[in-house]
């Protein structure tokens, strides 16, 4: 046992920028005999459970070229990220911020998967950053901790952006990644985002066509009535 303390090698730690919130605790007490300790033990087991799940769910899974989605586990898998051509990596949970390949690129994203979170001000910079891995021939992950909502927003966003509708978008991830959900405010903010986007996209559209109007009418009156 001493031996392999002495032959462990520290130059293959890496260090963890962030580390989880100690859970909150009753004033109540939860200690043996009180009425929560029942209940905290629970949780503790449910939290532990869902930790090992995302832990064992290693997919890198590909909504479509370019752009793969998932957890933890795809996150440290990296010889599925090597054979999938990922460059490029963007990590939405504070608590996995240490999970690095320095191969990649990263895009580190703090945001909690709560319901009141604001993820819509995260669109725009994780979009350039999809935008800009595609432009150089590269492949981007896109992960959160369980790969079901923070990652998943970020990938539908990108989709609407490009071109789909929202119920189209949330259908391709969901195809690629079927536990795919984003929480009730994540899904409130992509409705928001959306209609920004088709607005955008209207108006791009009623300014080419003025100036075909106004080309048109050059080409015909091309010494400006005079």
């Amino acid at each position: 046992m001493l031996k392999e303390v002495k032959d462990f090698d520290k130059t293959s730690l890496v260090p963890c920028s962030s580390a989880s919130p100690s859970p909150r605790r009753s004033s109540l007490g939860s200690g043996k005999g009180s009425p929560l300790s029942n209940y905290d033990e629970g949780e503790g087991l449910r939290r532990r459970s869902f930790e090992l799940k995302a832990l064992k769910d290693d997919q890198v899974a590909k909504v479509l070229d370019g752009v793969f989605v998932g957890g933890i586990g795809g996150a440290k898998n990296k010889e599925e990220l090597d054979k999938n051509g990922v460059t490029h990596v963007v990590n939405c949970s504070p608590v996995c911020h240490h999970v690095c390949h320095k191969e990649y690129e990263y895009l580190l994203v703090s945001v909690y998967d709560k319901s009141t979170d604001n993820i819509e001000d995260e669109f725009v910079k994780s979009n350039a950053f999809i935008r800009s891995a595609l432009d150089q021939g590269g492949a981007v992950f896109v992960h959160c901790y369980a790969g079901q909502s923070r990652s998943v927003t970020l990938v539908v966003a990108w989709l609407i952006e490009t071109g789909f509708t929202l119920e189209e978008a949330l259908a391709k991830v969901r195809k690629a990644r079927p536990s795919a959900r984003p929480n009730s405010g994540f899904m409130e903010q992509l409705e928001r985002f959306e209609k920004k986007i088709v607005a955008r996209r209207r108006s791009l559209e009623e300014t080419m066509f003025d100036m075909e109007l106004d080309l048109v009418a050059l080409d015909n009156n091309p010494q400006g009535g005079g």
